[in-house]
C-alpha cells in the first residue's frame, strides 16, 4: 500500500511500476530456480548421459542407437514407434505418448532425404506410425 498511496492519494504510475517490478522479481526467480535445478541434475549425474553424443543408424527395418561413451546399444524396430512429429528445429520420434527422443535437423547430414525415409517408412507401418510434418 506504501507503494500506491502517496499522502492518502492513488498514484496510478507507482502502482503500474510496481507491479512491473514484481512481475520481474516473480519471472527472475523462476528462471533462477529452473537453472539451478538443471545444473544441479548435469552435476550430480553419474551415468555421464550429459555431454555425450548419440549415433542414430537408420535401417530399413530399424533404427540402432549407440552410445560409445556409455558403452551402450540398442535397436527398435520401427513398429514400435508411437509418432514422429516434425517442428522448425528438430524431428521428434515418440516411443511412447510420454517418452520421445530428438533429432536436430542441423545434425542430419541430407535432410530431404531423411525426410523420404521417415514418410516411406511411416506408410509401411501406418497402423502405428502418426507422422506430422509442420
Amino acid at each position: 500500500m506504501v507503494i500506491v498511496f502517496d499522502n492518502g492519494n492513488f498514484s496510478a504510475v507507482k502502482f503500474i511500476l510496481g507491479w512491473v517490478f514484481l512481475y520481474a522479481v516473480a519471472v527472475l526467480t523462476v528462471v533462477l530456480k529452473v537453472e539451478r535445478v538443471n545444473a544441479k541434475r548435469v552435476k550430480t549425474d553419474k551415468t555421464g548421459t550429459f555431454d555425450n553424443v548419440n549415433t542414430l543408424k537408420f535401417y530399413v527395418d530399424r533404427i540402432v542407437f549407440e552410445n560409445d561413451a556409455l558403452r551402450s546399444k540398442g535397436e527398435l524396430k520401427y513398429n514400435q514407434f508411437y509418432a514422429v512429429l516434425e517442428s522448425k528445429d528438430c524431428f521428434i520420434l515418440y516411443l511412447t505418448a510420454n517418452q520421445a527422443t530428438l533429432i536436430r535437423k542441423k545434425d542430419v547430414e541430407n535432410l530431404n532425404l531423411f525426410k523420404d525415409f521417415l514418410l516411406k517408412n511411416s506408410r509401411k507401418y501406418i497402423k502405428r506410425y502418426k507422422l506430422r510434418f509442420t
